[in-house]
């Protein structure tokens, strides 16, 4: 998982500037309706697609929807569609699924994935390819990487250095998220919140900590844990506010004197301090639909710590646990 982090904005460089993906933009910018799907980490990836979608030169309509539900509950789809399927390892059941059933519609698909040769992409118009499979069960570099080749779909005009240049900024955090993980190694639950692409964020980190140190955590949008889910926090609980310059701050900064108030502690990841606001981590400025990149490597960063203070191995998604390992067989992807 480490070497994976450290190696993400490379990993997106690379992979950006496929040519693959000159010849696959065209046929999105020309569809009626695009469709992003995936489960898990992919379905995260589909939903800061959607997020760059959105801020797109061509704009088609977006929708990001997870394998699952596209695969049972599908939209009626017609050849004027486009389906991209996100899927790490390539090899997911409702992603062949949904592959299938735009097949059948006759809609154009493409299939972003890890570097495989199972037979899943066998039935997509188009494959691209972005990194090796992980050793890690944490999927990190196959995570923004995925979201590379969305973001060059979405904008020809990207300037994928700036980017890259700002993630690998991001990894200067190293040494303070060592010291919040030892801080929180011992806390009931992590929550984090965040609007619009931080959001994404929140979710994305929230199932990390869960992978990796079997620590109870939550990532949801700031405005839905305004609605009810914090009566349920307590005092010993850590938050993780992500907050970058953007319209979701302010809203997201609200939440601070909230958490003051039941007693519990806090961080935010953010640019653009607007107060000064203590426990602070600076990271690079990025526009807001970017923000996906920067904000997440300093959180994966702690989530890796967070598995060794806790003493727990963060590549083996909880196998070394007889129990769990014997759950694994009953648990078909």
């Amino acid at each position: 998982m480490y070497d994976a982090i450290m190696g993400q904005s490379e990993a997106v460089a690379r992979v950006v500037n496929q040519n693959k993906i000159d010849s696959v933009r065209p046929k999105i910018q020309g569809c009626r309706r695009l469709f992003i799907v995936g489960t898990g980490s992919s379905f995260h990836a589909a939903l800061a697609g959607q997020y760059l979608f959105s801020h797109s030169d061509s704009r088609p309509v977006s929708q990001a929807i997870t394998s699952f539900n596209f695969a049972l509950y599908p939209p009626d789809l017609s050849s004027d569609d486009y389906l991209i399927v996100i899927s790490h390892r390539g090899t997911k059941k409702y992603s062949f699924d949904s592959l299938r059933l735009a097949q059948v519609a006759r809609a154009k698909t493409l299939l972003i994935t890890g570097k495989t040769d199972q037979p899943e992409g066998s039935i997509a118009d188009d494959i691209v390819y972005t990194v090796d499979q992980e050793q890690s069960s944490a999927h990190t570099i196959s995570y923004t990487s995925a979201i590379g080749v969305i973001a060059a779909l979405a904008n020809h005009s990207l300037s994928i250095s700036e980017v890259t240049t700002a993630m690998q900024r991001c990894l200067l955090l190293e040494d303070s998220m060592k010291g919040v993980a030892k801080l929180i190694k011992d806390v009931p639950k992590v929550w984090l919140a965040g609007g619009g692409p931080s959001e994404v964020t929140a979710l994305e980190i929230g199932l990390k900590i869960k992978e990796t140190s079997y620590t109870q955590a939550e990532g949801m949008s700031t405005e839905a844990l305004f609605h009810g889910p914090f009566q349920s926090a307590q005092s010993e609980d850590f938050f993780i506010l992500i907050a970058p310059d953007g319209k979701a701050q302010s809203r997201t900064l609200e939440l601070i004197p909230a958490i003051q108030a039941i007693g519990a502690r806090y961080i935010v990841i953010g640019n653009k301090n607007p107060d000064k606001y203590e426990n602070w981590y600076e990271i690079p400025e990025l526009a807001e639909e970017y923000t996906t990149f920067n904000c997440v490597l300093p959180l994966q960063l702690l989530t890796y710590y967070l598995a060794l203070e806790k003493d727990t191995n963060p590549d083996n998604f909880r196998l070394e646990d007889p129990r769990f390992a014997a759950a694994e067989k009953f648990m078909k992807l």
